[in-house]
């Protein structure tokens, strides 16, 4: 923390910290060197990070018939979806960096305070992409489908990277959304009254008005409903809200 400005009627403070996570498995039970947890779909592996996923890479939509391709282990473009053609994606919903920052102003009476957070890049699962992103779920009209599905592919030569529509939907790498974000966490504003308002007789000593907002604003590229929740997954986990207070406390 450093004091920007410090006089007689005036308290100016900016503050921070970050966090930085390096990791490595290094052995696993017994002989074991690759193991996926079938509860949460995660593996582990000597040698790679906790938190780093794996599985079929996406090789784009082939504008000749709107079917998807992915790359199998010799990374040769294929049409056949296989969990055979697993691949480490060098992504992880652990993140290397985090961290938050802040200020707070204190001018005679009034009080100002602004905290943020945040996290570098970190990967998720997005499980809610087989209701929003799978035309083979419900029918159409019937659901609530993401807007980028309007690009899919509907004739040869359409270049997207949407297939056609029914195609079976996989869970690939394009199920990952990078869930780095900044976001005002709180937001203060107070002033103080002093007691000589209210009279020296008074019963009440002083009092202070304030207002508080929380998770006023975020920056991110995620494509999820809230990046600052921490899993391997979304799996449609209701988001933080935004929330609004006010106040008035009384000295007596």
């Amino acid at each position: 923390s450093y004091d920007l400005v410090q006089a007689q009627n005036m308290l100016w403070t900016v503050y921070g910290q970050v966090s930085y996570n390096d990791n490595e498995i290094l052995a696993l039970y017994g002989d074991t060197t690759d193991f996926v947890d079938g509860s949460t779909g995660l593996r582990y592996a000597v040698g790679h990070s906790y938190g780093e996923f794996s599985g079929t890479l996406f090789a784009g939509v082939d504008p000749r018939d709107g079917a998807p391709m992915w790359y199998d282990k010799d990374m040769n473009i294929t049409k056949e979806y296989s969990d055979a053609n697993e691949h480490w994606y060098n992504k992880s919903y652990v993140a290397d960096w985090s961290g938050g920052f802040g200020t707070s102003l204190m001018w005679g009476n009034l009080q100002i305070a602004a905290d943020f957070s945040w996290t570098g890049e970190r990967w998720m699962w997005l499980n809610e992409k087989f209701y929003t992103a799978n035309l083979n779920f419900g029918t159409l009209g019937g659901s609530h489908y993401e807007k980028r599905l309007l690009n899919m592919w509907q004739e040869p030569g359409d270049v997207t990277d949407i297939p056609r529509a029914k195609t079976q939907f996989q869970f690939d790498d394009t199920a990952y959304s990078n869930a780095a974000f900044l976001r005002l966490k709180n937001l203060t504003v107070s002033y103080n009254i002093p007691g000589d308002i209210f009279g020296y007789n008074s019963f009440i000593q002083g009092a202070r008005v304030y207002a508080i907002g929380r998770n006023l604003w975020t920056l991110t590229d995620y494509l999820g409903f809230d990046p600052e929740y921490f899993g391997n997954g979304s799996k449609g986990t209701y988001p933080g809200t935004r929330q609004y207070t006010v106040g008035l406390e009384l000295s007596f």
